[in-house]
């Protein structure tokens, strides 16, 4: 088993959600360290009580926006994005890991956590609290 960093991404829409899983692609407004290898953890509020992590997915590329097409250098110039995301595996998690059950820390509010750094051992944490996750 390969143990990965990695960085939790809030999902706040679905078309967002579905262009991960359906297009592998995410576009970050975050300036964080994204590298090849390292895992997006996906935090989505997804009912009244709370948030919750809902997959993971693996960073295979990272492309700058002068690297893409017209339409999508003109996407992230109206949205603030500044970077594209292509994951090389992503996964699913039945059921959905609810984030007070990892997080403890003392933060304001859990939305914040947008961006928010996490070990490998925190990754193996929410990963196993998982009953099934579908690799996709």
């Amino acid at each position: 088993m390969k143990y990965y960093l990695g960085f939790i991404a809030r999902i706040t829409r679905d078309d967002v959600l579905n262009k991960i899983y359906g297009q592998r692609t995410y576009f970050v407004e975050l300036r964080r360290d994204w590298s090849k290898g390292i895992k997006l953890i996906f935090m989505k509020k997804t009912s009244s009580t709370g948030y919750f992590f809902i997959g993971s997915g693996i960073i295979d590329r990272i492309v700058n926006p002068d690297k893409l097409n017209s339409s999508e250098k003109m996407f992230c110039v109206k949205n603030n994005y500044y970077q594209k995301i292509i994951f090389g595996q992503l996964t699913k998690y039945i059921p959905e890991i609810n984030v007070e059950l990892i997080i403890r820390r003392n933060w304001k509010s859990v939305a914040m956590l947008h961006g928010a750094h996490l070990s490998a051992p925190d990754v193996e944490n929410i990963e196993c609290l998982s009953r099934v996750s579908i690799v996709l």
